[in-house]
């Protein structure tokens, strides 16, 4: 469709260019998907702080507590009037906070498999494959 539309020339009457713009509105889906998983990471972390009182759940809740700010952070900078105002900001923000987040989640999943290993002493191998996190 991008392809389609990116040939239309600037002699194409502007109704048929006007359609043919529509098709950036797909940038929503993006915006929706991220915005979804944001919010059921922010519900993870509400979860993970109602037992703070056992110290092993503590790591994954400060790894927890740093990614959401991460993720609002990546939010907030998303917002239109943000975005026009210091595109360039928004740049950064986006890609290093979010390869920061990605990271971090895998610093959360790896602090995850090894408490439960020394809890448990199951396999961490075990442990690692069998995470919903690993596959997400």
């Amino acid at each position: 469709m991008f392809r389609s539309v990116c040939t239309l020339k600037p002699s194409t009457p502007l109704s048929v260019r006007r359609v043919g713009a529509k098709v950036y509105s797909y940038g929503g889906f993006h915006s929706g998907c991220a915005m979804a998983g944001m919010l059921w990471y922010l519900a993870f972390t509400v979860l993970l702080s109602a037992d703070l009182s056992d110290p092993h759940k503590r790591s994954a809740f400060a790894f927890a507590l740093f990614i959401s700010v991460l993720l609002l952070a990546i939010s907030w900078s998303a917002f239109p009037a943000f975005r026009v105002s210091y595109h360039n900001t928004f740049e950064a923000v986006h890609r290093y906070a979010g390869w920061f987040s990605v990271g971090l989640l895998w610093a959360q999943l790896g602090t995850s498999v090894a408490i439960s290993h020394y809890l448990y002493g199951e396999s961490a191998g075990l442990l690692l494959i069998e995470s919903p996190l690993f596959g997400m």
